[in-house]
């Protein structure tokens, strides 16, 4: 059970079918997984080697999906770094991850702090999107010269597929080691919780090395549908997107949602495409829930989850979006329980307020060189989030944070 193994299953079934889009930029099945086996044969030829570590400074565009998939097909390790972090994190990543080699955007590379920073690091790379230097050649010129034919590579369920940094309430940010069977597991859950199907088309507007975007897009990639890529939010290019491309599953914050509605050629638009739109990182307020669901799309549902516990994990679901208001996170996806605890490890019943916890086969497989934060966050065979909770006729109340923390940017800090 690889990463690779559902790409290729979809590949097969319609290699014509169009898996993304960006733009005027179109990529089939059959193309993108091509280009994903060249660039693992073009990595495995610069002489990496299975578990080694490729960090990405990247944001979205089609090279970029093929980047973080073809690593993950050579049996590397994909440690993707936040384009919006300071240089001293940026190095702080790259120098714990102990990566051998990076993929970057020619935009950042051009940023002289990032450029002098990378080619100071003792590893190599590859420039996407542009030209290169000495040490960074360009990215489609190296997979460009590769064979399409697969090397075969050992590859076991459990080992890491990826390290993600997330910033924590204290401290440097901790690296999340996901497995290939985590990431699996979580694409096939999503497609049944979402009804998706080869026929749907969802856009993919977040970042793609966070990992609510990740686990969307493997989502769609593991059922057969279609990505429509976006280089970042803009209401207008999103209605056109709808309007033009069909699309059936939207994903967006609830501020993406609000400025879809209020956006001024709304209403000559022909959204009768959708038939689910998921928002994320907080609740809808109650007037602009209603609206939504009465002007855009009747299905509405809020997803939550971690990095450490790869999303989705709990869903508040269409039928009940209408049913009450508030802090509300749903029920348990079909692969994980959910608990609320006490601090001696003790499983609390409803209208009790504890510590969210979840067992399942998302779950990360540690914090990469700290075994202490790892073991603290699956005391009592549970893993610990941090969030606390209540059960209300049973469905997940938040109620606040063990610890203290903000939000900005859309992160966690």
């Amino acid at each position: 059970v690889t990463i690779g193994d559902f790409l290729r299953r979809s590949a097969a079934r319609d290699p014509h079918k169009t898996v993304f889009v960006l733009g005027k930029q179109r990529m089939s099945y059959g193309e993108f997984n091509e280009q994903v086996t060249r660039c693992a044969n073009a990595l495995l030829g610069a002489g990496l080697a299975p578990g080694d570590r490729v960090v990405t400074l990247c944001n979205n565009s089609l090279e970029f999906l093929v980047g973080m998939f073809g690593i993950q097909r050579a049996g590397l390790i994909w440690v993707p770094i936040n384009t919006g972090l300071g240089v001293d994190d940026v190095r702080y990543i790259i120098e714990h991850s102990e990566a051998r080699f990076a993929l970057v955007d020619a935009a950042l590379f051009a940023r002289p702090e990032l450029r002098s920073l990378l080619e100071a690091q003792p590893g190599r790379g590859w420039v996407l999107e542009g030209e290169g230097s000495e040490s960074f050649s360009p990215f489609s010129r190296a997979v460009s010269a590769q064979s399409v034919i697969e090397t075969e590579v050992e590859i076991h369920d459990r080992d890491v597929a990826q390290i993600m940094y997330t910033s924590g309430t204290t401290g440097r940010p901790k690296g999340v080691m996901q497995s290939h069977l985590s990431i699996v597991m979580v694409a096939m859950n999503n497609a049944i919780e979402f009804g998706l199907w080869r026929k749907d088309i969802a856009n993919a507007v977040l970042p793609l090395f966070h990992a609510a975007q990740h686990a969307l897009t493997c989502s769609v990639l593991a059922a057969g549908g279609t990505s429509i890529v976006m280089r970042g939010f803009d209401p207008a290019a999103t209605l056109d997107a709808i309007e033009n491309e069909r699309i059936t599953f939207l994903i967006g914050l609830p501020l993406m949602h609000q400025a879809l509605l209020d956006h001024p050629s709304r209403l000559g638009r022909d959204l009768s495409s959708l038939r689910l739109c998921l928002y994320a990182m907080a609740p809808m307020p109650e007037p602009l829930l209603r609206r939504l669901i009465a002007e855009i799309c009747p299905n509405f549902m809020l997803g939550t989850g971690q990095t450490e516990m790869y999303p989705l994990t709990v869903g508040f679901r269409p039928e009940e979006q209408l049913r009450r208001f508030g802090s509300y996170w749903g029920n348990s996806t079909l692969i994980n329980d959910t608990a609320l605890m006490d601090d001696k490890g003790h499983i609390l019943g409803p209208n009790e307020v504890g510590e969210i916890v979840h067992r399942g086969p998302n779950v990360m497989e540690g914090y990469y060189k700290n075994p202490e934060a790892t073991a603290e966050s699956r005391a009592f065979g549970w893993h610990h989030t941090g969030d606390l909770g209540m059960w209300i006729d049973g469905q997940l109340m938040f109620r606040d944070r063990k610890k203290d923390m903000i939000k900005t940017g859309g992160e966690n800090v």
